[in-house]
């Protein structure tokens, strides 16, 4: 029996609230999603609830809550195909809109699925699609009867309310995922920024917290980040005492006034020298009414005219830094507004999505900005180095620049790779496929690598029939490809080595491109780190080979937009075979 008009307004706002209360807490998405439910079936008797999730690639539906189904119903339904003919759930998913299944029995979308539902007692189904704020279908809400019919008007008013709530839900996990991501990304980039990044917090009691520091002031202080976060005054205590007092002073003014700031001061380094540091400091304000310091600090070279240049780069690096926090805060705000009142709903929804397309515009313009003050760096760096305008008149000079112009091209090298990613994940990097010579292909790569084969004292070795039919796929991403296995092949193998590539088709496998060297081999176990981003192996792994840890990622992802696959077979000492395939469909017929 459905409740009265008033007592389904009072239940819905009471669930609604218990909802929110555990969405505020940071409870688990099953568990609150289990709540609701339970929510549904405590005001609709004689029915039971599922909650089932969208999965990543979008094409299947999986377990989200299901409390008063069996376990071997909901293991049978997991993983439902989303198609206009699978069922109620995977049909509502599909289309976008209700579906109501009156009788299972006569209905052709629950043919493969009759003998579960009579198994189970079921007998009608009706399912609405979750959607997110920007109309995509993100689960399924479904109701199921023991009994044949279809809804009342009061009932699909009741399930509507609980299903904004599962959107709710789903899209603030979401949305703490994609804020842990962006923290992982932020660490990941300014581990390779020299000088140390910084961030901390001024409360409305004056109160400091340090949130955030990167790697680069384990260098400098000689103290490890984890053991700073902890203890901040470990740092302050290694500055001068002169300059730490009027690096303090210009640090609380720059909190109060929310006026940038760069200070200088002298700090003691691990080697127990005192060593220059340039702080350049970007107060900005929450909505909270808290005070959050970003900074950058940085030795500061001899070199005057070469100061002044990097700088500038720097400091347009840096502003891109704080674009870059504005957008996480813009994410942390979305937090902070679902633990006010159910009322904020609709304003919480807003944010996100503002957040969304800030992030992608982001994204979108970071290229051109952060390659061009690099392009400065290396630039200048060359011209140092080369003494274009004169002698240096210090070899030390020259050798810092060659450094400098090496640290940045590694930086750019990095940035493209993390770019090329954003764009796969976004759905913004395209195919522009042409029939293309596989031959023409590996010779023009083979030519490339040429010199580094040399360097490195590897042979390198085709295998390729005389026949191989032309391949339908995008040419400069098939490049890409080959450039990143045969450069890593290289980088791995030690004098003397081989490394070899084969490439063949056939009719039912499609095209093979394989990649094979007699290297230092990967550990079994270690094989998804390295197909992970920025994966390396270990630090003794990645103090001798140097790298971004984004070819194989990167290929990986580029194979599979293709519609292939990229798997790896290694053996410590021994070497490492990488195989890509493409289908049938991307060769020649």
């Amino acid at each position: 029996m459905i409740s009265s008009p008033r007592s389904f307004h009072e239940d819905t706002l009471i669930a609604r609230k218990s909802i929110v209360r555990l969405l505020a807490q940071g409870e688990r998405l099953n568990a609150v999603l289990a709540e609701i439910c339970d929510s549904v079936e405590d005001m609709l008797p004689d029915i039971k609830a599922t909650i089932q999730l969208v999965a990543p690639n979008d094409d299947k539906l999986i377990h989200g809550a299901a409390p008063s189904l069996p376990d071997s119903y909901v293991q049978a339904i997991d993983g439902l195909q989303i198609s206009p003919s699978s069922g109620t759930c995977g049909t509502a998913a599909a289309l976008g809109k209700r579906v109501i299944t009156a009788d299972i029995t006569v209905d052709p979308k629950w043919r493969n699925f009759i003998a579960l539902a009579r198994a189970h007692g079921i007998r009608a189904c009706w399912s609405e699609p979750i959607l997110s704020g920007n109309g995509v279908v993100i689960g399924t809400l479904a109701i199921y009867r023991m009994e044949i019919g279809t809804p009342e008007e009061t009932e699909i008013e009741i399930v509507n309310e609980f299903k904004d709530l599962a959107s709710l839900a789903i899209q603030h996990r979401n949305s703490i995922d994609a804020h842990t991501e962006a923290h992982a990304r932020l660490s990941s980039l300014t581990a390779n920024i020299p000088g140390i990044v910084l961030q901390w917090s001024v409360g409305a009691d004056s109160k400091k917290s340090l949130t955030f520091m990167s790697d680069g002031v384990s260098e400098i202080a000689g103290f490890s980040r984890d053991e700073l976060i902890k203890s901040p005054k470990l740092l302050l205590n290694n500055i001068q005492m002169e300059d730490r007092r009027d690096l303090l002073h210009a640090l609380d003014e720059c909190a109060l006034s929310k006026q940038p700031v760069t200070q200088d001061f002298r700090i003691r380094s691990e080697a127990g020298e005192f060593l220059w540091l340039r702080l350049m400091v970007h107060p900005r304000s929450r909505m909270d009414g808290v005070t959050v310091c970003d900074a950058l600090g940085l030795d500061i070279p001899d070199h005057m005219e070469f100061e002044r240049r990097l700088e500038e780069s720097q400091k347009e690096l840096n502003s891109k830094f704080i674009e870059l926090q504005r957008t996480k805060a813009r994410l942390e705000v979305q937090s902070d507004a679902l633990m006010r009142t159910a009322d904020q709903v609709t304003k919480s929804r807003d944010i996100a999505e503002e957040a969304s397309r800030a992030k992608s515009e982001f994204l979108s313009n970071m290229s051109h900005e952060l390659r061009t003050p690099l392009n400065a760096i290396m630039g200048f760096s060359d011209i140092i180095r080369e003494q274009t305008f004169g002698p240096v008149g210090s070899i030390k000079y020259r050798e810092y620049a060659r450094d400098i112009n090496d640290a940045g091209r590694h930086l750019l090298e990095l940035i493209n790779d993390v770019l090329d990613f954003s764009k796969i994940e976004s759905g913004n990097e395209e195919l522009y496929e042409e029939w293309i010579d596989v031959h023409d292909a590996i010779r023009s790569v083979t030519r490339m690598l040429h010199d580094q084969a040399q360097r490195s004292d590897v042979n390198i070795t085709v295998g390729a029939p005389d026949e191989l039919p032309p391949l339908y796929a995008d040419e400069k991403k098939i490049r890409q490809i080959l450039i990143n296995l045969l450069s890593n092949a290289l980088k791995f193998t030690d004098q003397g080595g081989t490394v070899t590539l084969t490439a063949w088709y056939n009719d039912s496998g499609g095209y093979v491109i394989q990649v094979e060297d007699t290297g230092i081999g990967i550990a079994l176990k270690d094989i998804p780190k390295a197909l992970g981003l920025f994966g390396q192996v270990d630090s003794a792994f990645n103090r001798r080979y140097e790298g971004t840890g984004l070819g194989l990622p990167l290929s990986k992802s580029l194979a599979e937009m293709h519609g292939g696959s990229l798997d790896i077979q290694s053996q410590v000492d021994v070497g490492t075979t990488v195989t890509v395939r493409l289908p049938t469909a991307a060769g020649c017929s």
